[in-house]
């Protein structure tokens, strides 16, 4: 089967830029930025999973992953958070899932997950994970609220 041009093309432009800088962010740098930003941030946490940074922000916990990653520099990132709460039901987030499009979150135990993933590129925690802790940040924060976690402001 030929690969369509288009698909040949962005893999070409891809991989020049990846010969060009590393890919992805330094779990250092990545907490500094964190701490430098207002959050408090515990040592990495690194096993079999990858590499966690456990947050706390204000009245939320909730963890920048690094899957699969064990090394100072990891190329793809997941926000999480996980919530025991009254609304953590199968039906709360299936709702949430059908009206957000950005953080997915899933139940079970009595307990509600929500999640954020990320493709990281060549760059600094700031330039690539500012855009995308703003939508984390706001959206963990609607989540909790929705689910009874949290009360809204």
């Amino acid at each position: 089967m030929k690969t369509p041009a288009l698909v040949a093309a962005l893999a070409l432009i891809a991989s020049s830029a990846v010969a060009q800088a590393p890919e992805g962010v330094s779990v250092a740098d990545t907490r500094a930025w964190l701490i430098g930003a207002g959050a408090q941030v515990a040592e990495p946490v690194v096993d079999s999973d990858g590499t966690r940074l456990d947050v706390t922000d204000g009245p939320l916990s909730w963890s920048l992953r690094f899957p699969g990653c064990q090394t100072a520099v990891c190329g793809d990132a997941q926000f999480a958070a996980r919530f025991t709460a009254p609304g953590a039901t199968l039906e709360a987030v299936n709702d949430w899932n059908r009206d957000q499009r950005f953080l997915k979150a899933f139940a079970a135990d009595g307990s509600a997950t929500v999640q954020y993933d990320l493709v990281l590129n060549a760059g600094t925690p700031q330039d690539q994970l500012s855009a995308p802790a703003l939508v984390w940040i706001e959206g963990v924060r609607n989540f909790a609220v929705r689910i009874g976690y949290a009360r809204g402001e």
